[in-house]
Order: structure tokens, then sequence, then C-alpha cells
């Protein structure tokens, strides 16, 4: 029984947590109309700082009061959009992205994604699709590289509400997951027939092997489960209404 309440207890706080770093990126988006990759690296940012905060309370596992909740999200906002816009200036001084902030997984995404792209032709199954739209492998897999890096950095941006994400996995392997997360959704959603396992094996070397990507994916997934969770508690959803 203890411990199970303890788990609860944790559960709990994670979802607080949760909620702090949604309500930190509401505050981002009120603040008005930002480019999506400056937004996305804000809120990043901002989820960033929230989970350095909570790790460092004294507290412990205790979960977070609602005016705790609000002020941290307030500050973790006002912080990262700071950062950003230090780190646009000075971009445009020196005439590139210069960092003022921890490395992300966003920061990852073009490198990694040009590596899968460059893959994507060998696939068997791949060229067999780009077959029957009579495309070149090669330009096809180049035409699904906009459409798999906005849907990456989407799932990067989630992530980052995950503190085991945000502080404890590698960003490459973050954003390797994030890929292949959007890889498959893509696929499935056009019907390019690559099965899931081709794709983590395809990435598997950009995450640093393939037990830390499943890692990685698991972990995002997490958070949308976790999300559900916060539904219910925060917004009185019933597993019924979620579900449709």
């Amino acid at each position: 029984a203890p411990a199970a309440a303890a788990t609860l207890e944790s559960r709990s706080r994670d979802i607080d947590i949760l909620r702090t770093c949604s309500r930190a990126r509401d505050i981002i988006r009120g603040t008005g109309e930002l480019p999506q990759q400056v937004s996305l690296r804000a809120h990043t940012l901002a989820c960033h700082f929230v989970h350095v905060a909570t790790s460092q309370s004294s507290s412990g596992a205790q979960p977070l009061s609602f005016e705790d909740q609000e002020v941290l999200a307030a500050e973790a906002a006002e912080v990262a959009l700071e950062a950003c816009v230090v780190e646009g200036a000075c971009s445009k001084r020196v005439g590139g992205r210069v960092s003022t902030s921890p490395p992300l997984p966003l920061d990852f995404i073009e490198e990694v994604l040009q590596e899968f792209v460059g893959r994507l032709p060998l696939s068997e199954a791949f060229r067999d699709y780009v077959d029957t739209a009579g495309e070149p492998p090669h330009a096809a897999a180049l035409a699904l590289a906009p459409a798999l890096a906005e849907v990456a950095r989407k799932f990067c941006t989630d992530a980052s509400m995950s503190e085991e994400v945000a502080l404890r996995r590698e960003p490459r392997a973050v954003a390797s997951a994030s890929l292949a997360l959007a890889a498959c959704m893509i696929f499935k959603d056009r019907s390019i027939q690559v099965l899931a396992d081709d794709i983590f094996a395809s990435l598997a070397g950009e995450a640093g092997g393939l037990a830390q990507l499943r890692r990685c994916i698991k972990d995002i997934t997490e958070v949308f489960r976790l999300w559900r969770d916060f539904l219910r508690k925060w917004c009185d959803v019933s597993p019924k209404a979620d579900a449709n």
C-alpha cells in the first residue's frame, strides 16, 4: 500500500509538471505571432526550465499547488522568450545561429533528417512505392523532407514536457525518436509501406543504438498518456469521452 500511494503521488506530481509546462507554452502563445521555429524553441526551453526548477525543488515528489504552477510557468516562459531574443540578436550580428541555451533535440532535427532521407531510397518498400508513383527515389525522399521536419519538430517540442526527455536523454537521440514517430505517421497517412522496424533500424545509429531509440520513443509516447491523465484530472474528461 505505501508503494502504491507513493506511485500515485509521483504520478500526480508528473501531471502537475505537465500542466505547468502547458501553461508556460500558453503564455508564450499569448505574446503574439512568432516564427514557427522560434516559437517551438521557446516552448521547448520553457519546459526545460520548468524541469530544472522542479528537479531542484526540496518538495520531492509532493504535488505542486496551483499557485506554484502558475508562478513557475510565468517565470519559465519569460526566461525562454528572453533566451530566444538574445539568440536571435546574436545570430544577426555574427551571421549564424548562436545558442545561449542548453543543446535541444530541435538543434539536431535537420542533421538527422538529412541522414534519414539519404538512406530512404535504399529501402525496397520505399522504392516500390515511388515506382508506383513514377518518381525517382531520391527526388521522392527529398520531397518528403519538409513534412517530416515539421512533424518531427512538433514531436520534439511535446516531448520536452517530459522530465526524462528534457534532463536525462541525449538530445540527438530524442531528435531521432521524434523523426521516427513522424515518419511512421506520415508514411501511414500516404500509404508508404515502410515498416516501423525498418524506420527504427535506419535511425538507430543516429540515436546511439536501437535500445536508446526505443527508450526515447517510449518516453515521448508517455507524454501523450500523461496528457490523457491530465485531462481527466483537470478537465473532468471521462475515459469514455476521452476515447472518442
